[in-house]
């Protein structure tokens, strides 16, 4: 693709995703941990679009949404789109220490990607409630993921089902442990004794290459 077609797509995208935030979600920010949207209901069918199904911030794939806001947003300068992202992003600030592995799903396309545009020390209000800095998000979620890590296993649990004896892991937690090496760029200590982050990141990667 030229650059011409990549702007045009962006462009597009940059329309099509401000749009469905004004039509569907601008007058509902009250409620708005509640009405993320998930995923696509496809019907290509006569060339109709997309309907977006919605779902509340516990859900794995909460953080899409605006990791795409915040990706055209960078891409574009359209600075309609940076309190859509910025909204989307504090819809999930509830879930960030909770859950299980997918919590890396939940902040890597909010809070990391919004630092990379706002900055990490970026506080954002909404009807009147004032979030945490973006970087102090990212480490109160990596340091939840990282509580999850079982020595014995030499890995982080995914789900919370059985014993730690018992520790299910899957391949998807290998995205999420990116998380662990931003809070270690930010010189956050771990709440694993004797190990960084990245110590407890990189024997993740380790246990999934023998064990996979």
């Amino acid at each position: 693709l030229s650059t011409t077609d990549i702007n045009s797509v962006f462009s597009i995208a940059a329309q099509k995703y401000n749009n469905y935030y004004a039509s569907n979600i601008a007058a509902h920010t009250g409620n708005i941990s509640n009405i993320i949207p998930l995923d696509s209901s496809n019907n290509i069918n006569n060339n109709t679009e997309s309907t977006l199904a919605t779902g509340n911030a516990t859900d794995w794939r909460a953080g899409f949404y605006a990791g795409v806001l915040w990706e055209t947003y960078g891409y574009t300068g359209n600075t309609s789109l940076l309190t859509d992202a910025e909204n989307m992003t504090f819809a999930v600030h509830s879930t960030i220490a909770s859950g299980d592995h997918d919590v890396g799903f939940r902040t890597l396309t909010t809070y990391v990607q919004g630092a990379q545009y706002v900055g990490g020390n970026f506080a954002y209000t909404l009807n009147g409630n004032t979030d945490q800095s973006y970087n102090s998000r990212i480490v109160q979620a990596a340091t939840f993921l990282a509580s999850r890590y079982i020595p014995a296993v030499g890995a982080t649990r995914s789900w919370n089902n059985g014993a730690p004896a018992q520790t299910e892991v899957i391949v998807d937690n290998m995205m999420n442990i990116q998380l662990l090496f931003q809070a270690q760029k930010l010189g956050a200590a771990s709440p694993i004794s004797g190990m960084s982050f990245s110590d407890i990141a990189i024997q993740h990667a380790r246990t999934t290459f023998n064990d996979f």
